[in-house]
């Protein structure tokens, strides 16, 4: 963790902002999702350049705590295939990751190469979540846990610019 956070040079950036988009943009770049049943250790992971989205978001977390970014790990699902019931135990139907930072809002999906900080697949917003804080009490660590909505990014930020030269040949019909 100290090395890859040495090699990008994370610890001398003051802006945790840049800080999660230079380590994302590390990850998204450098690491394949791959599912498999071999558990690779983080260097072995890092050095075959693909892990299991549990992997990844194992690396991303242990980035966040060694770099002291306040993070909360999410469990979601698709609400196209369900909605999670805050009053009803259905566990069995969270299989997706996203990252909340509390300090500015904005969510990052660890495996999702389409997206970044700020953005996550709209099947996601709008639905439920289960936001996991780990808590240090002396050199007890648990996490808490709470069932909460995952809010939609704003449609200001969700857009897409298109900058086209078009040209027409000769005899072509308008």
């Amino acid at each position: 963790i100290e090395k890859l956070a040495s090699n990008l040079g994370l610890k001398k950036m003051k802006d945790k902002v840049e800080q999660i988009r230079t380590l994302e943009n590390f990850m998204k770049t450098s690491i394949n999702n791959k599912s498999d049943n071999e558990k690779p250790s983080i260097g072995s992971m890092l050095k075959k350049n693909y892990g299991s989205m549990d992997q990844i978001t194992s690396l991303y977390i242990l980035m966040f705590e060694y770099l002291e970014i306040p993070h909360e790990l999410v469990v979601t699902n698709s609400r196209m295939d369900a909605k999670i019931d805050p009053d009803f135990d259905t566990w069995s139907l969270l299989n997706d990751y996203l990252i909340y930072f509390p300090f500015s809002g904005k969510y990052l999906d660890p495996i999702n190469y389409l997206y970044r900080y700020g953005m996550v697949p709209f099947v996601y917003s709008e639905n439920n979540g289960l936001f996991t804080k780990k808590i240090t009490i002396g050199d007890v660590s648990n996490s808490l846990s709470s069932v909460r909505k995952i809010e939609a990014t704003n449609f200001e930020q969700n857009y897409d610019n298109m900058f086209a030269t078009i040209s027409f040949e000769n005899g072509m019909k308008e």
